[in-house]
């Protein structure tokens, strides 16, 4: 599940458009005034805005921007930019990340609107305030299903909308709905032995059985597989700076070094959210804090 700043998603949403009308062009340039004309309003972009906005993805090398004296003129769309238009399309469009994400975002809402405000909850003033994932709003059929999830979940009472005491933990907790699905690498190990004689590893007379589920491991291995996979399309500056902090963290999580795998992912971070990494590094980089938050 991707978690973006407000700010990154417009831009996002502002590249993915027009990455969008510039595939329908004949020499790939989009219009600035009919790229403004085609933001929704939900995105609050001004024409200064766009141009601003063009401006910080020129120096990420995702566009090409045409400027002159009215404001924006053009915008080219570099392959780069294609990439992550590409990719930020299918992170948003992602049923199960979005369900993830509403569950999260409405068990927020429940809570503010119950334990701080003091009002009946009702779902269509969810939907009104148009939340969404990724700047796509959800709609009313998400909300019913993840109400039934929920509910299923035990963090809502039966029939309601109010909060049961596990709901209400989650909340306070900051944690994630996704955080209760996660236990420590091994729950529990149970022997049973049927003869108290001659027992060796093997034997006929000794059964053990193990509940593993998924761990922290698990989530960190996950992880740097994503940065790995993009290291090629980040500049080869970020890249050779990451690459030996990738491969500690590897090397900490087989040898179960939490605090080394702590300082390589915060290392790894830094890098990412620095101006040259560009939106994609700031796109990685907000997945890494979640996954440090289990060590």
């Amino acid at each position: 599940m991707t978690v973006l700043q407000p700010e990154m998603v417009t831009r996002l949403s502002i590249l993915s458009i027009a990455a969008e009308m510039a595939a329908r062009t004949s020499n790939g340039d989009v219009g600035g005034r009919a790229l403004l004309d085609a933001l929704p309003g939900s995105l609050g972009v001004t024409a200064g805005a766009l141009d601003d906005h063009v401006k910080l993805m020129e120096q990420q090398d995702l566009v090409k921007g045409i400027f002159t004296m009215g404001g924006l003129a053009a915008v080219f769309v570099r392959p780069r930019g294609k990439d992550l238009a590409a990719q930020f399309e299918r992170d948003r469009r992602d049923p199960v990340d979005r369900l993830l994400a509403l569950e999260d975002d409405y068990l927020r809402w429940l809570y503010t609107r119950v334990e701080i405000e003091g009002v009946v909850p009702v779902a269509r003033d969810f939907l009104d305030a148009k939340f969404g994932y990724l700047g796509i709003a959800y709609t009313e059929g998400e909300v019913e299903k993840a109400t039934s999830r929920l509910h299923a979940k035990d963090l809502l009472e039966p029939g309601s909308l109010d909060m049961t005491e596990t709901g209400r933990k989650t909340v306070e907790h900051k944690r994630s709905v996704r955080d209760l699905d996660r236990v420590a690498t091994v729950s529990h190990v149970t022997t049973h032995i049927t003869d108290s004689t001659n027992v060796s590893v093997g034997s006929s007379n000794v059964t053990q059985t193990a509940t593993i589920q998924a761990s922290w491991a698990d989530e960190v291995t996950r992880l740097l597989e994503i940065v790995g996979q993009s290291m090629a399309a980040l500049p080869d500056k970020v890249g050779d700076a990451i690459a030996p902090l990738v491969e500690d963290a590897r090397e900490g999580v087989a040898a179960e070094e939490k605090s080394r795998v702590k300082r390589a992912l915060s290392s790894i971070a830094g890098f990412l959210n620095d101006t040259a990494a560009g939106a994609l590094g700031g796109h990685l980089a907000t997945q890494i804090p979640q996954v440090m938050a289990l060590l």
